[in-house]
């Protein structure tokens, strides 16, 4: 995460725990934050692929980061990604 704020992709993240009420509700949130949706891009496009540059960069080949993906599969399940936008009332 760090690579990616200083590459521009995000302009900060945080890291919440939280207690889950069922085995379906997440334990950990990582929160990336964006500059708009533009920079978001929905891990596609131009976007995607500055992802992947800064990624094999800090953390190896794609072949490397998928191996390691497999291996975290063993003790952690993802449940999936959720866009959440704040809303600034005026």
């Amino acid at each position: 995460m760090e690579a990616m704020k200083k590459a521009g992709l995000i302009i900060d993240y945080k890291v919440f725990q939280a207690s889950p009420k069922s085995p379906d509700q997440p334990n950990i949130f990582l929160y990336l934050n964006f500059k708009n949706m533009a920079a978001y891009g929905g891990n596609i496009g131009d976007k995607g692929i500055e992802q992947e540059y800064v990624a094999r960069k800090v953390i190896g080949s794609t072949e490397f980061q998928n191996k390691k993906r497999v291996e975290r599969s063993e003790y952690r399940k993802v449940l999936g990604i959720e866009l959440i936008r704040e809303i600034i009332l005026k």
